[in-house]
């Protein structure tokens, strides 16, 4: 998916850029104002949780490993390599690359490298590649290979069915683009260096491919993205299940990025998933645990989609036997494994991976619920309510309160709604969901009690509106002679 060309192994054997850094634009000629953004969580991750974060840099000629033009005073405070940062471990610097380096930007032997190692202040620490290495960034030209790529730093994003994405891609040299998702031509530009397609998301759960296509003449180079379409996203930052709230019904897809949580099995091939079940009685003891650990067990064997990015496919109740325990199941609990067992996939944290389970008693396999972390909402006028549905297959979603409808969808995973609660609301109040298939209709509710506000003053003042809401503009009126 992000592999360099063979011209760059033969001409630049020691230069690769990977995730540590990424650029804009994607392929840099000499000429090119760029930026570049440094992720610290990444690489070998001694500047992870440090700001300020300054770049050191400088130009690479030839097959020299030797920097020039260097740029950056080490340890100081050189506000010439300082770079912003946008959170998250993420910093980024822009530069006119001949203007910052000193050079003829129209040099037709120029630079073929940009060189970079970031620092702290005192430059007591150094954010390299994981193996130490220096971080290069290659310099093309109108002669260079064709070449093209995805923007995304990442090779797998999760998305929301029925949605649209709007990605950047680009390729080394003047070219024309087709875009394709599951094979099918959804994009077409020609004669450019780089696009900005937005892409339609399907109405369909699952894994998708989404590759961008470069051609000039006989010349085709791809890259591929995978797009995971789940019914909410986000529910797990160490692996993506789709559906994103299964239950022991439920066939699931689990996708795992050994980039992810602790990057333990990052690099190795095959890789096993090593899961269980945990119960409301178990506490954190798995329960019909599948995997034999540090064998070739083809029953938990992943799939390798390309990058890191790794696939099983499961149904629940038939993989983990659940039978008596299904409806007491609370979580899939999971690692990530080699073949020898000795590297392990395991949370940020080096915790088991839990994802929630639930528990349907429908054959057909259709479940519907609100997302929301308890059945009892205890609120008070004014404040805000954020109610959120998911299907595990496409459904008429209704979402009601004390009998009429508040928001709904038709042919969808997912629907949400947010208010904010008025005086209309006090009391307790039932909100219903109610999902409907070709075979089914299943309801999940939220019970929600809403407190009046609390009226301000007594004698002493007098509020008006008496009950008012966050938002409302309220007039006070003090009696000085009341009270004290």
């Amino acid at each position: 998916m992000r592999l360099l060309t063979k011209y760059l192994i033969i001409i630049l054997p020691f230069l690769g850029y990977g995730q540590v850094v990424s650029i804009t634009p994607l392929f840099p000629y000499q000429n090119d104002s760029i930026i570049i953004t440094y992720d610290a969580s990444l690489g070998n991750g001694e500047l992870t949780g440090i700001s300020p974060v300054f770049a050191h840099t400088g130009l690479i000629y030839g097959t020299s490993s030797n920097w020039q033009n260097v740029q950056g005073n080490w340890g100081t405070v050189d506000s010439s390599v300082l770079m912003q940062s946008s959170g998250n471990d993420l910093h980024s610097i822009s530069f006119h690359i001949p203007s910052y380096y000193g050079i003829t930007g129209t040099s037709s032997s120029g630079p073929n490298a940009l060189a970079f190692v970031f620092r702290n202040t005192s430059g007591t620490l150094v954010g390299r590649n994981s193996d130490q290495s220096d971080i290069y960034v290659p310099i093309y030209s109108s002669s260079s290979p064709l070449e093209v790529q995805w923007a995304s730093h990442k090779n797998i994003i999760e998305t929301l069915p029925n949605t649209s994405l709007t990605l950047n891609a680009g390729s080394s040299v003047v070219a024309d683009f087709k875009v394709f998702v599951d094979g099918n031509l959804v994009f077409i530009d020609s004669n450019t260096r780089s696009i900005t397609p937005t892409i339609n998301i399907p109405n369909s759960l699952g894994i998708h491919s989404l590759v961008v296509q470069a051609n000039q003449g006989s010349q085709s180079v791809t890259d591929s993205i995978i797009l995971a379409v789940n019914n909410a996203v986000g529910v797990n930052q160490n692996v993506i299940i789709i559906p994103a709230y299964p239950t022991n019904q439920d066939t699931i897809d689990i996708v795992y990025d050994s980039l992810s949580g602790n990057r333990g099995t990052q690099g190795y091939i095959p890789l096993y998933l090593h899961t269980g079940i945990l119960t409301q009685s178990s506490g954190t003891n798995w329960q019909n645990v599948q995997g034999n650990w540090g064998t070739d067990d083809i029953n938990v064997r992943l799939s390798h989609l390309g990058g890191g990015i790794w696939h099983k496919r499961l149904h629940v109740n038939s993989f983990y036997a659940l039978s008596s325990i299904a409806s007491s199941a609370t979580h899939l609990a999971m690692v990530v494994r080699d073949s020898s067992g000795n590297y392990v996939g395991k949370t940020s944290s080096g915790g088991d991976i839990l994802h929630p389970l639930g528990y349907s008693s429908y054959s057909s396999g259709f479940h519907a619920a609100f997302t929301n972390s308890s059945s009892v909402i205890n609120l008070s006028v004014g404040d805000s309510l954020h109610l959120q549905a998911v299907s595990n297959l496409a459904a008429s979603l209704n979402i009601m309160r004390n009998g009429s409808s508040i928001a709904s969808a038709s042919n969808s995973y997912g629907l949400s709604h947010s208010l904010i609660t008025g005086t209309n609301w006090v009391g307790s109040q039932q909100v219903l969901l109610q999902a409907v298939n070709n075979t089914d209709t299943i309801f999940d509710t939220l019970n929600v009690y809403v407190a009046p506000a609390t009226p301000v003053g007594g004698s002493i003042l007098t509020v008006v509106p008496p009950f008012p809401l966050k938002t409302d503009t309220v007039n006070i009126t003090y009696r000085a002679n009341e009270g004290n």
